[in-house]
């Protein structure tokens, strides 16, 4: 699978200078300078003297300039074609460097790998980038303007998946790769909307061009990407499935994730402009994900959206259950919660003098059909639960990726938190918090560490000190005294006798 977490190990580029390493990892057999793997159908070759990559002749390649050692891009890209080869695309079916033109002799850019389906239809578009810098820049243009891809996207309308690839070596042991796959598929719910009136929806199949294409990716499905689905094990050629997300692809937060300015901007787009509620709704939704994150690290999540597999009510009865769970672990509050499956199990266990559908139909509308934690936007009809459900599946998308569960303090998360309850809090109630910076140095300036050692030395049992924070209003002082007291702990010699029970 593509390596979420394997950012602890040392990674390589893939270049000249250890690609007869990775070949033999590959298990290409060498003959002098000549490296040659056979696979099921065909086999590749290269040839270090020459500094050629060579391909199968039914491959088709545009531009020969793919099959040299000059860009560092070629050695990812013939990674690629391998491990596409290896999964059991046919040769036939894949185009290198295809070129498209724009008209008035302008070029339209030339893309890595293009796969064709059985009926030669364009499935795949994937552009390749050397690990880390390069993959990231272009990741960036991506989520700025669309980038490479959605260029080539316009002249292959009919393309299925966006693919922005790398691959690295790893420990000098393994070959790893990362992807990031876009879906061009409108949502039917989408298509319904817009055919019932709302023009203010944009969809893929009225996108003209590579800015129109790239505003549907960024306004109606807010940049949303996948990380798993044509490369893995369990994933048939031709076949790309974009897989549930298991608790081990969750990805770390980062800087560059921007996750509070996304939040904004989904309200914006969506006309909300009662953000006490959003961000009250917001932190209902925080609690489904950290009660979601307890789950193993093979554990499919709940907390996301399914492609192809949920409806609004589907997805509203998980978290439903998430929150629920949330409320009595943490909170000890009782919440008031039936799976769908139960509700039918009481309802079929009485006469039929009404039909069960009807019954049915009544319990989901209470259930659903009216405001609850989850109503970003007011609810009390199908139709506005509809509108609510965009808005919320906006929102899931945008957290789903991330880890929020740690084993000590994580600063962008923190931060993330910190602009919620600013935005949230201070404009709503006209509340204000003690800045960060200040709440540290008032913490400093108690001496946690010497009353720390005070304890030991008097071979006190509980030697950590107490926190008590009459007035928690952020969770400031706790949360930067926990990470304090955290130090605290690591800096105490291993060999200290604590009379501790």
């Amino acid at each position: 699978m593509a390596s979420q977490a394997i950012h602890m190990q040392q990674q390589q580029i893939i270049d000249v200078t250890n690609f007869k390493d990775i070949l033999e990892n590959l298990k290409f057999t060498p003959k002098g300078e000549i490296y040659t793997k056979k696979l099921t159908s065909t086999s590749l070759k290269v040839d270090f003297t020459a500094r050629k990559f060579i391909y199968p002749e039914e491959i088709k390649i545009h531009e020969q300039q793919v099959c040299n050692f000059k860009a560092k891009e070629n050695f990812v890209v013939f990674e690629c074609v391998h491990r596409l080869l290896a999964k059991g695309y046919k040769p036939e079916h894949l185009e290198l460097e295809p070129k498209w033109k724009v008209g008035h002799g302008k070029s339209g850019g030339r893309a890595d790998i293009l796969v064709r389906n059985n009926s030669k239809e364009s499935l795949l578009i994937i552009e390749c980038k050397t690990f880390d810098a390069e993959y990231n820049k272009e990741l960036g243009k991506m989520k700025k303007n669309g980038g490479q891809l959605f260029s080539y996207l316009q002249q292959e309308k009919a393309t299925r998946y966006l693919c922005l690839y790398t691959s690295f070596f790893c420990d000098k042991k393994t070959i790893n790769y990362e992807n990031v796959i876009i879906k061009i598929k409108d949502r039917q719910e989408d298509i319904e909307a817009y055919n019932q009136g709302d023009k203010s929806i944009k969809l893929y199949e009225n996108a003209n061009n590579n800015k129109e294409l790239f505003n549907v990716w960024k306004e109606t499905f807010n940049l949303y990407t996948h990380y798993n689905g044509i490369f893995e094990d369990d994933i048939n050629a031709y076949s790309i499935e974009l897989k549930p997300l298991k608790k081990k692809n969750l990805k770390p937060f980062d800087p560059a994730n921007k996750v509070f300015n996304t939040f904004m901007e989904i309200l914006r787009h969506n006309n909300i402009s009662d953000n006490a509620n959003a961000f009250n709704r917001l932190l209902s939704l925080l609690l489904c994900k950290l009660v979601d994150e307890a789950k193993t690290d093979d554990e499919v999540l709940d907390f996301q959206v399914k492609e192809g597999e949920d409806t609004p009510e589907i997805i509203q009865d998980r978290l439903q259950k998430l929150y629920a769970e949330g409320m009595k672990k943490y909170l000890n509050e009782e919440i008031v919660y039936f799976a769908d499956e139960t509700i039918e199990d009481i309802i079929k266990k009485y006469p039929k003098q009404t039909p069960i559908e009807k019954i049915e139909d009544i319990f989901k509308q209470i259930k659903y059909y009216s405001n609850n934690e989850f109503a970003i936007k007011e609810v009390h009809n199908k139709e506005l639960f509809i509108q609510n459900a965009r808005v919320l599946n906006e929102i899931i998308k945008m957290l789903q990726n991330y880890q929020f569960r740690y084993n000590k303090k994580q600063q962008f998360l923190g931060d993330f938190f910190e602009n919620i309850l600013d935005d949230g809090v201070k404009q709503s109630h006209g509340q204000f918090f003690t800045p960060v910076p200040l709440v540290q140095f008032i913490i400093l300036s108690i001496g946690l560490d010497k009353i720390t050692e005070q304890k030991i030395a008097n071979n006190e049992t509980y030697f950590l000190p107490k926190i008590l924070d009459y007035a928690c209003g952020s969770g400031h002082f706790l949360t930067e005294s926990i990470d304090e007291i955290q130090k605290i702990i690591e800096s105490i010699p291993k060999n200290t006798e604590i009379d501790a029970k």
